[in-house]
């Protein structure tokens, strides 16, 4: 994402000739070539890939990808999120302004990731992009899933919502995935915090908790939000 904005690699590309859309489309498939192999070597039809350190750049990977991918937003509670982070220690901002403030730096980055996919989300139609909501899926997921494949074009099946039983690459999944199977809501462990640690945690989210539909002691969404402007 970062070569879309460089002079040296726009300078080398015109220089042999590569258009805007070419320097885009070479990228692209750079960007693509390892998920494109695995995907071909397990005999899949699609790969999926789960961004969450990668919503700092989301406006250049819309660039990069564009209407080329499909863009699934799964939004859970704002303070459940930040909690989450905060209690691993996953430095996900600024190292100075983490090490000083741990807390307030992950609400901050919290916050600022809610606003940066809010902004994607107003360039998207149904075609391209879905919002799904945590407190939804994890209560109720096999409508949610059906509406999910049918809309990825894919065929639902009742092995997914057994999907700890299936076969895996282990020990290159998500590890907190590694240990979970079934479903089961996880909501309000920010209440954890002391009551002054909450009240300067919803201080900070509570501006990207609204813009998502959510109230600070309500985990299920209120108002949920949708595509486009």
């Amino acid at each position: 994402v970062e070569l879309l904005n460089d002079a040296g690699f726009h300078a080398g590309t015109e220089g042999m000739g590569l258009d805007e859309e070419q320097r885009i489309l070479l990228l692209r498939r750079s960007a693509t070539v390892f998920h494109e192999a695995y995907r071909k070597a397990k005999g899949k039809k699609y790969w999926a890939d789960k961004t969450p350190t990668y919503v700092r750049c989301l406006p250049g990977l819309f660039r990069l990808m564009g209407s080329q991918a499909k863009w699934l937003f799964i939004f859970r509670h704002p303070m459940d999120v930040a909690y989450s982070i905060w209690k691993r220690g996953w430095n996900s901002g600024n190292q100075a302004d983490f090490a000083e403030d741990p807390l307030g730096a992950t609400c901050r980055y919290v916050a600022e990731c809610a606003q940066l996919q809010l902004q994607l989300i107003r360039r998207l139609s149904t075609e391209n992009g879905q919002i799904v909501y945590y407190d939804q899926w994890v209560e109720a997921p096999e409508p949610h899933l059906r509406k999910f494949c049918e809309w990825y074009g894919v065929p639902f099946s009742e092995r997914m919502l057994a999907y700890a039983d299936q076969p895996h690459d282990f020990g290159c999944e998500d590890p907190v995935v590694r240990g979970t199977a079934g479903f089961s809501p996880s909501h309000g462990n920010w209440k954890a915090w002391r009551l002054d640690e909450q009240a300067r945690a919803w201080e900070i989210l509570a501006e990207a908790a609204h813009a998502l539909g959510f109230e600070q002691d309500d985990p299920r969404v209120r108002r949920p939000i949708h595509l486009g402007p």
